[in-house]
């Protein structure tokens, strides 16, 4: 089951504004997301910069894979595990968010 559908599909908390959707996070945990959005931005950052210098690194050597990555399509081994890493990432935020989820 997607992880994020379950988020509104509980019936432990009733609804209160809308039909279906319980209250995630208390005011008093915004900070807390705040900072987490802002050390992700910063890990994503990391991520991309670090790829852009590799694209240029094998660009040096004569290895031109920038328009390789953007052409490749995975196959369905590698597109499953893929999915299953993504499905792992996710789980694991919303269990940081609604550990009562």
């Amino acid at each position: 089951m997607n992880p994020l559908v379950s988020l509104h599909a509980s019936t432990a908390n009733p609804p209160r504004a809308e039909p279906g959707r319980r209250e995630i996070l208390s005011v008093a945990q915004l900070d807390n997301v705040a900072d987490a959005v802002l050390n992700l931005a910063g890990e994503l950052w990391a991520l991309t910069d670090r790829l852009c210098i590799l694209e240029a690194v094998l660009r040096g050597h004569g290895l031109d894979v920038t328009a390789e990555i953007e052409r490749f399509r995975p196959d369905a081994a590698l597109e499953a595990g893929l999915d299953a890493k993504r499905d792992r990432l996710i789980a694991s935020i919303v269990r940081a968010l609604a550990p009562d989820a």
